[in-house]
């Protein structure tokens, strides 16, 4: 890559623009992975340190809670990877 062209954007990291917004498998590399879950750790790891850091008294609320109703500040809900919890 020269100096001339625009740095490459990781596809996780863009939004999708395909039909059904569907993942842009053919634009992926494979250095798009460390890169995409470094910043998924470093994501669930800022969120996990808000609850620690509250100086609230810990509740369901304020902990279990949290976590599902800041569930869309999350990495891979925001590229489209949705996961499903429930609490049995």
């Amino acid at each position: 890559m020269d100096n001339n062209s625009e740095k490459r954007i990781n596809p996780f990291f863009a939004p999708y623009n395909t039909p059904h917004e569907t993942f842009p498998f053919n634009n992926l590399k494979n250095e798009d992975f460390e890169e995409a879950f470094m910043e998924g750790i470093r994501r669930e790891k800022e969120s996990t340190d808000i609850i620690i850091n509250d100086p609230e008294t810990p509740t369901f609320d304020n902990t279990i809670a949290r976590v599902y109703k800041d569930k869309d500040k999350h990495y891979y809900d925001s590229t489209g990877f949705q996961m499903s919890f429930s609490i049995c």
